[in-house]
């Protein structure tokens, strides 16, 4: 099961506060009515930088990626001085920030990283 449907299942009746920060709070039906058609592009295996705090469109963002079989490397504006560090050490093939795919690198070959054989592993 996908982690939107299990919390969707979880959430689906309560309007209570899923995300609270200092600056605001949404309950997960307010989650649902964000726009992430900015993430069509992205494919099972693609590695996604994605930066952000925990506004409520990164998570979202962040519940997507995992469940289209994404690997996520989250990252903040803290550290933004090495953010291309690691999106060339880690291969990173799109980089999403505020809802927007903000760099899509091709140049990175997908076979250089030897694949898991673990019978559960989500990738072949």
């Amino acid at each position: 099961m996908k982690i939107i449907e299990s919390l969707r299942q979880k959430w689906e009746n309560l309007d209570q506060d899923f995300i609270i920060t200092d600056e605001t709070s949404c309950s997960f039906k307010d989650l649902e009515l964000i726009d992430l058609n900015f993430l069509d592009e992205v494919k099972q295996g693609d590695v996604v930088a994605l930066i952000g705090e925990f506004d409520a469109l990164t998570v979202i963002s962040f519940i997507t990626l995992l469940d289209k079989g994404a690997i996520v490397v989250p990252l903040t504006n803290i550290n933004k001085n090495d953010h291309n560090n690691y999106f060339d050490i880690l291969k990173v093939d799109l980089v999403v920030q505020k809802g927007v795919i903000i760099n899509s690198f091709s140049n990175y070959p997908k076979d250089i990283l030897p694949r898991p054989h673990h019978p559960h592993h989500p990738f072949p």
